[in-house]
């Protein structure tokens, strides 16, 4: 077992609550970082002599001993006044010159290749990201950074319903319209769903029997290359995007599209 020297307690003449006289009777109590867990603390280097903890504090208010702690953790301080109420509190406080907790983060960020990224992989880790492939872009995958190839997810897919509307999820994602009793798609007005500018959504009628109305409740839908405004229509298997251009206008452009 390796101990590193606790910051708070080796020399350190503890006051009381006013600052005006030592803590004498107080104690200074150690505890596994972020809880009420008491942990156990050594007299010196070589950790081979528990000490009481809460330690009690002499006449000076300082510890009567060096204080050591098990390394590769950190932890929460408390010093007491002789009736047990906090006076001050420090946590999350790490070992002096830790060598594990260095070393960990020393390790991954030397040990990474050129181009790769560091990131928290847990608590006190840091990990390192490698480089992509081509064309992939950084991602999230279980919580946690990753590469992944650019995909156009589904986002909504419309069954046993006869309309429908594109979401704020929606947003760079595609709507499969699979039921052929489906008849309409209505883009809400700006009013009501605020799409930011540059929002695109695909659409996709993946179903061989009818026709799929594509309108707009009272913004502008214009056809791409034609100019017209107004409700479309998207043929079986057709499949059309929609892009806002601002904020009130929405430009429509596709395969099987009237």
């Amino acid at each position: 077992m390796s101990v590193v020297m606790s910051p708070i307690g080796n020399g350190d003449e503890f006051f009381n609550a006013n600052g005006t006289l030592p803590n004498t009777g107080g104690f200074l109590a150690i505890y596994a970082a972020g809880t009420s867990n008491l942990s156990t603390v050594y007299t010196d280097y070589t950790g081979a002599t528990p000490q009481t903890n809460p330690i009690p504090l002499n006449t000076d208010g300082r510890c009567p001993y060096e204080v050591w702690w098990t390394a590769g953790a950190t932890y929460k301080v408390v010093l007491l006044d002789s009736s047990s109420a906090i006076i001050r509190t420090w946590d999350n406080i790490p070992g002096i010159n830790d060598p594990i907790l260095i070393g960990v983060n020393a390790t991954n960020l030397l040990g990474g290749a050129a181009g790769s990224i560091p990131y928290q992989s847990a608590a006190n880790v840091t990990a390192m990201l490698g480089i992509g492939a081509a064309n992939q872009v950084l991602s999230i995958a279980s919580a946690l950074p990753a590469w992944q190839y650019p995909l156009i997810p589904i986002t909504q897919t419309l069954s046993a319903v006869t309309t429908g509307a594109p979401a704020l999820t929606d947003i760079g994602g595609a709507i499969r319209i699979t039921d052929t009793s489906f008849t309409t798609l209505t883009i809400p007005a700006n009013a009501s769903v605020a799409f930011p500018i540059g929002s695109s959504v695909t659409i996709l009628n993946d179903q061989g029997t009818a026709t799929v109305s594509i309108a707009i409740t009272s913004d502008t839908l214009v056809l791409a290359n034609v100019g017209t405004t107004g409700t479309r229509s998207l043929a079986p298997f057709g499949m059309a995007t929609i892009l806002k251009v601002t904020s009130t206008r929405w430009l429509i452009n596709g395969v099987g599209l009237t």
